[in-house]
Parts: structure tokens; C-alpha cells; sequence
């Protein structure tokens, strides 16, 4: 059985996790104690909104009334660490995978954890640190040593391997996408000048400076015909920033490499030399590019190196990410404008500005609706570890932590970079990092276990934290547990469904509707009476959520019925209530307009009380029914 994260912070002889073998060879320091996630209040100085507390609330509040699925096994993501060795090693030695047993990169053992778990590469290998090429030789021994790896694509990882394969092209399409690598690809040529001087001799290149220049740059005449052939690929006022940067990035790029030592022509032989070992089938770095996706998911986590946008949220709804990937596994071949402009090429490198593709609360319900309620990512660097946020509803892991050492310059940060994420099956997401003194821990719900929930309590959410309803003031039947009521209203329907003939005329009395909110303006994305949506339709394969309606048939007092009523008003005030029907999970907010009609019949000479529950979302940013796992 894998062994939980969680249970390797402990040990039997004391209250701090063990110490983290080998850490000497590498230098720095990393945390052997735990603490909440968000942070309570006494570590505002560390929490990354102005309005900490706030901003903590409505975390917890969301996280708490979502039914969260975690992986069946432990999965540990490290991202960002920008050709930094050292970083790579530190961030393995955080998440407990390996053991260093020496200084040198083949000095190193895979833990029993390491074995086991799922490793994501969250993008964005190249450029920054001190060496590209070690890190990812340290990143190969790594995965021999039989470490299960995914290498998710970051922006500049797709930037490098564009750059490379566009070199030469002159159409408008194409011409940029070379110097688009800009000046932070400089100290990879200038590695393999290095590291291969009898192939990247200048003396080879019999081509002049200026023709050189021609191949890396584009003409004059690009910036004619770029705009017209990037129109609807890119907003207008982001060509028009677009030129100006590639006009800069030229200027860059050269002034970098003469910094570097390196004449045009010693850059040009170290460019072809680049394209052999990272394009060529036989190169030494082939792999990387081979092996590149775009994204994973496990349980309710989307692992990506950015973010995402409407668009690609919806794909995911619809298709699921593993056909993501093998769109993304064909652009690559394939028209790379396309990809690097598109909305593929955005989740790469996306901060939701406002010249990025938007994510909307639309494409949140998307991602609702296919079971994800949190996005785990890179690309934008954090100080004092991992980061919690919310965009659009949409909860976010930040895991960019500023490992690599010419990051850290830039930041003004001490010491040496080392993080990694872990989503623990039993539950938890740790953050471990050499920049904050304690590992955080984010846990939905403490009390429940993510994979087997519980269907005997009802989280309510309240401003001051999670309560629980008393069981006997919720009815069994909107649970959707196997009791008589349940029973009684699921034998009705089967019944009315058989029924060939027209029901008998039925004494009926109605009581006053109740509304516990203020009911919303009708709009498209309110719920009708009978459960029909204009949200595009899930595929026929997934399970289909339930109306927004509930059924009781055999109430079996007028007293029941108000206990219930009067338990879920008081419950609305205080935040949101949830509850599960059969194999979803329902959620219901202050905003939610909730109606309840509660009908009396008489047939046969027998006696009937059915209670009936409707709701509509109060808002474009409340979700009153959330299909569960």
C-alpha cells in the first residue's frame, strides 16, 4: 500500500517530521513542521492578498462545500525550476522522493515514497539558472532511476523548441518566432559553445554576420505583413505590442550574446549544434520534447504550467484532458503560430491580464461540471513558498516558488531555492519550501475522507468556520441513503413510469411557496422547474446531474416538514448548506432562491404528505448543484 504523504512527517521518537537525508551535499534548510493552510491569522504577514482574512473565508468556504476527490496515489508537483540543478535536487529532497547519498548528481537513491508516486514536471526547464543541460541530464537520472515522471510543457520550454524549429522561416507566420526565445536563450548557446567547442567552431559557418542576422531576424518587411496575418489570433492592441517587443527582443538577444563572449557566428554554430541534440531523433536531449505535454488531471486537480482560459475549459468538460494532450501532442508537429498563439499556447503562459484569454465563471462551471475545483500551476513566481487564490471562483495552487538561484538575485531572496507540491491521497495539499519556515497544509474538510465520503453529516459553512447540522433534522430521503423514505419516493416514480392509464383525480392542497432568498432576475442561466439548462449538454458517458428538483414522498408529520424547513433557513443564514442526492453534491448558498411546495393528497382512502424542493442559482458566480464523483 502507498505510504500517505502525510505519514512521513512524523516519526515515532519525535513531534517534527525526520530530517531529509542528504540535504548537507546540497546546503540550505526545509521545513520539519506543519501548519494550516491558509494561514490563520496570527501569519497575516505572510498571506498574499491585502484583505488576509477575507481572502482566507472565502477560500475555506469554497473548499469545504465542494466534495472533493483526491488521487489514489500521491502526486508531487514541481514547477518552474529554470535550469537550476541544485533547485531540482532540493525540490526532490522536499517532497521526500529521493535520498542524496553525495555530492555528485548520480549520488542519489529513490525513497519508497519516490517509487510509488506520480512526479509532474510543471513546465519551464529552460533559461534563468546556471545550467540547462545539467539540469536536464539530473532530470533523465532521475526517471532511470524509476521514477514515474509526466514533463508538463511551460512557456519557455515551447519558446526553446519553437525557436529552434522555426529558425530560417521568413514567412509572416513564422519569421519571429526565433528571436521570440529573446535574450534568456543566450546562455543556452553559450553552454553549448562551451561544453562542444570542435562543433561550434566559427571558422565552420561560412556565412557573413548580416546573413546570419537574416536567418535570426525579420526583415523590415515582417513588420508589414505581421499584423494582417496575426489578425484573429491576437487582439489588435497585442500585435501592435507584439512588434514593438520582437523589435526589442533582436536588440536583446544580440547584445547578450556579445556579452556572453560570443561573436554571430560562434551563436549560429551553437544554434545548429542545439537543434542536433534537442531535435535530431538521435540527439542526447531528444526526449524532452518527445515526452512534453500539455496537462494532468488526478481527482478534482488540473495540473498545468499556467492556467487556463473558456475555451480550453470546456474542451476538458467536454473531451477530457488526455485528448488535451493529444491536440496539443499534434500541434506540435503541426502548425506552431497556431500553437503558440492559440489557446493552447495561452495555458502556457496565461496570468488572466487583461490581453490574455479570458477564463470567465462560465468556463469555472465548465471545469465544475468535469469534476476539477482546483488548478494547479506554476509560471507565475511567489515569495515564501506556495500560494492559495481564487480567480473567477476557481481555486488556485501558485507553486512557482523562486527556486532557481538567478530568480532568487532578482527578488532580493537569501539562501537557496528548493519546493515542491504534494496532493496527498488522504486528503491534504502540502507545500514544502526552503523560503517558509513551516510545511503548509490545505485540507478541505478535516473530518472526511475525500475518497469514501460520508453521507452522514451536512457541512454547513458558516462566517466562522464548518458546523454540523444535527442528522435528525435533515430528512433521509435528501440524502439518497437507502431508508424507507427513500425508498417509498423511489418505488413511486417506478410506479407512475408503468402506469398506462391516466393517474386518478387527487384531492390536492398546496401551502404558501416559501423563498428563503430573494428570487434572482429570470436569465438563460437559471434552472427551469423541471431541471433544463441552456449550458451546453455533457457527453452521453458521464453521469448526468439531477434536476434541480427533490421529491419526498411518506413525511410522515406536517411538524417533520417544518423542523427541516426551519433547520435549513437557519442554516442559509450563517453561509451554505450541503447535502448529497445519491451520487451528487449539492450545494446551496444565501443567494440561492429555494422553494419548497408541500402537497396533501387523498386516494383510496389513504393519506399522503410529499415535501418538494426546488432551486435556482442566485448568481453568475454561486453553483447550486455540483456533480460529484
Amino acid at each position: 500500500m502507498t505510504r500517505h504523504f502525510h505519514s512521513l512527517l512524523r516519526s515515532s521518537a519525535d513531534s517534527v517530521a525526520p530530517a531529509y537525508p542528504g540535504l548537507i551535499y546540497l546546503g540550505g534548510d526545509l521545513p520539519r513542521q506543519t501548519d494550516p493552510w491558509p494561514h490563520p491569522p496570527r501569519h497575516a504577514a505572510h498571506t498574499i492578498v491585502s484583505d488576509e482574512e477575507q481572502a482566507r473565508e472565502l477560500i475555506l468556504r469554497y473548499a469545504r462545500s465542494r466534495r472533493w476527490e483526491f488521487p489514489k496515489k500521491p502526486v508531487v508537483f514541481i514547477s518552474d525550476v529554470h535550469a537550476d540543478a541544485d533547485g531540482f535536487w532540493r525540490s526532490l529532497l522536499a517532497a521526500r522522493l529521493i535520498e542524496k547519498t553525495g555530492p555528485a548528481d548520480a549520488d542519489f537513491e529513490l525513497t519508497e515514497f519516490g517509487a510509488k508516486a506520480k512526479v509532474l514536471i510543471g513546465g519551464d526547464c529552460f533559461d534563468k539558472g546556471p545550467s540547462n543541460l545539467r539540469l536536464l541530464r539530473c532530470l533523465r537520472l532521475f526517471m532511470k532511476a524509476g521514477a514515474k515522471v509526466d514533463i508538463l510543457a511551460g512557456n519557455h520550454d515551447l519558446r526553446t523548441l519553437v525557436g529552434l524549429r522555426c529558425l530560417g522561416r521568413n514567412d509572416a507566420m513564422h519569421a519571429h518566432l526565433f528571436v521570440r526565445m529573446g535574450k534568456k536563450s543566450a546562455p543556452l548557446f553559450a553552454e553549448i559553445r562551451e561544453e562542444y567547442p570542435e562543433d561550434t567552431d566559427p571558422a565552420d559557418v561560412d556565412l557573413t554576420d548580416e546573413e546570419i542576422r537574416y536567418l535570426f531576424f525579420p526583415n523590415e518587411n515582417w513588420y508589414e505583413a505581421f499584423p494582417a496575418a496575426a489578425k484573429g489570433w491576437i487582439p489588435e492592441a497585442k500585435i501592435e505590442k507584439e512588434l514593438q517587443r520582437i523589435r526589442e527582443k533582436g536588440h536583446e538577444f544580440e547584445a547578450k550574446a556579445k556579452a556572453l563572449g560570443m561573436s554571430l557566428k560562434e551563436v549560429y554554430a551553437s544554434v545548429m549544434k542545439a537543434r542536433e541534440l534537442f531535435l535530431s531523433n538521435k540527439g542526447e536531449f531528444s526526449w524532452f520534447f518527445d515526452e512534453m505535454i500539455l496537462a494532468k488531471s488526478y481527482g478534482s486537480f488540473l495540473f498545468i504550467h499556467a492556467g487556463v482560459d473558456d475555451e480550453v475549459a470546456e474542451d476538458i468538460r467536454d473531451d477530457g484532458v488526455k485528448k488535451l494532450n493529444k491536440r496539443f501532442r499534434k500541434m506540435l508537429s503541426g502548425d506552431l503560430f497556431e500553437l503558440y498563439h492559440g489557446p493552447l499556447g495561452n495555458c502556457l503562459r496565461t496570468k488572466y491580464r487583461e490581453l490574455d484569454r479570458p477564463l470567465t465563471t462560465k468556463g469555472v462551471r465548465d471545469l465544475h461540471e468535469a469534476g476539477i475545483y482546483a488548478i494547479v500551476h506554476g509560471h507565475k513566481n511567489v515569495l515564501l513558498g506556495q500560494h492559495i487564490s481564487m480567480h473567477s471562483g476557481m481555486l488556485n495552487f501558485e507553486c512557482d516558488a523562486s527556486i532557481d538561484i538567478n530568480t532568487r538575485k532578482i527578488e532580493g531572496l537569501s539562501g537557496v531555492g528548493g519546493a515542491a507540491t504534494i496532493v496527498d491521497p488522504a486528503g491534504s495539499v502540502h507545500g514544502v519550501s526552503t523560503d517558509y519556515p513551516l510545511i503548509k497544509v490545505f485540507t478541505p474538510a478535516p473530518d472526511r475522507d475525500h475518497n469514501h465520503p460520508s453521507s452522514t453529516t451536512t457541512s454547513v459553512d458558516g462566517s466562522r468556520g464548518t458546523n454540523v447540522v444535527p442528522l435528525h433534522k435533515i430528512p433521509a430521503a435528501f440524502w439518497g441513503e437507502e431508508s424507507k423514505m427513500a425508498k417509498k419516493a423511489d418505488s413511486a416514480k417506478k410506479k407512475s413510469k408503468k402506469a398506462a392509464a391516466p393517474k386518478e383525480a387527487v384531492a390536492e392542497e398546496k401551502k404558501p411557496q416559501l423563498s428563503i432568498a430573494k428570487a434572482p432576475a429570470e436569465s438563460k442561466k437559471s434552472s427551469s422547474k423541471d431541471g433544463k439548462k441552456d449550458a451546453p449538454k455533457a457527453k452521453a458517458e458521464k453521469t448526468a446531474a439531477p434536476k434541480n428538483k427533490i421529491s419526498v414522498d411518506g413525511v410522515t408529520s406536517i411538524e417533520e416538514v417544518q423542523a427541516y424547513i426551519k433547520s435549513l433557513a437557519d442554516s442559509l443564514k450563517s453561509g451554505s448548506v450541503k447535502f448529497l442526492q445519491g451520487n451528487h453534491s449539492i450545494v446551496l448558498t444565501p443567494t440561492s432562491h429555494v422553494q419548497f411546495e408541500l402537497k396533501a393528497s387523498q386516494k383510496s382512502g389513504k393519506h399522503k404528505i410529499s415535501l418538494e424542493l426546488n432551486w435556482q442559482e442566485g448568481s453568475e458566480n454561486d453553483v447550486a448543484i455540483k456533480p460529484g464523483k
